[in-house]
């Protein structure tokens, strides 16, 4: 079996060490916990890129961006920019949404269900039909009559 080192190639092997220094560096800025958040650093063409497992950590770093960035150039880094990259630790859970099925009231059933609603109050509901909610049912229950006998 092959040694681990053996396994990863120069540029990962330099990367991962750059890695190291950088949070070395940051270490010394930020508060302990922040740095337990910041999953990987590396410098490309003057623009240090962190990931970070939650966007969370982001607005925190940026409180210390510019001390950063001068203690990094203190260090002959080529560092003047900082972005920064969500990379979640783990997968969100996805959740599944059950849709009721939609049943399509036509505009006449509606009318007579309104109707109903107006002459047969709820059981809960103890005001007694009176004479003006009879004869709107009774309108609601001519205007289904015309709209079914229209189609």
């Amino acid at each position: 079996m092959k040694p681990f080192g053996a396994l990863v190639n120069v540029a990962a092997k330099q990367a991962m060490r750059e890695n190291l220094k950088i949070k070395q560096v940051i270490s010394k800025i930020v508060p302990a916990n922040t740095l337990d958040h910041i999953e990987f650093c590396r410098i490309e063409g003057g623009r240090m890129r962190i990931t970070v497992d939650s966007a969370t950590w982001i607005a925190r770093l940026r409180f210390s961006e510019r001390q950063i960035i001068s203690t990094l150039r203190a260090l002959n880094f080529d560092c003047h920019t900082l972005s920064y990259h969500v990379a979640p630790s783990e997968m969100p859970v996805t959740r599944k949404t059950v849709r009721k099925a939609h049943r399509h009231v036509s505009g006449a059933s509606a009318l007579e269900q309104a109707a109903r609603a107006l002459t047969n109050p709820a059981a809960d509901d103890t005001s007694a039909p009176n004479e003006a909610n009879e004869e709107l049912s009774l309108q609601l229950l001519k205007l289904a009559q015309t709209l079914r006998s229209q189609r």
